[in-house]
């Protein structure tokens, strides 16, 4: 896999040459993990913490973080716990507003 800067993702490749050079990685994951640091500085995750890391689903993040995703292609690894209290919060506000209720939602 190579890391792409256009499309701010992570592409297989088959290369059968010598040398090479750092941008090739055995899996997404590890080409997300390498590379996200390039990217997540302008992604956050919300509530003002930044992103961890680049992925393209849950497996790309480390453990205890989820795949927010940014883009139909994309997303960010964000800390599960940060991104639930962001939700809770932004949630109940959405809905009250159109309901014109209080609403209540059980913690998951």
């Amino acid at each position: 896999y190579y890391y792409d800067t256009k499309l701010e993702e992570c592409l297989p490749f088959r290369y059968e040459g010598c040398g090479g050079n750092k941008n090739n990685y055995q899996t997404p994951s590890s080409c997300y993990q390498a590379c996200a640091k390039v990217d997540t500085e302008r992604h956050s995750c919300g509530g003002g913490e930044k992103a961890t890391g680049r992925c393209k689903s849950i497996k790309d993040c480390s453990k205890g973080s989820v795949c927010r995703m940014k883009t139909l292609r994309s997303g960010v690894c964000c800390e599960r716990k940060r991104e639930g209290a962001v939700f809770r919060n932004l949630f109940p506000v959405f809905f009250q507003k159109f309901a014109k209720t209080k609403l209540f939602f059980r913690r998951v």
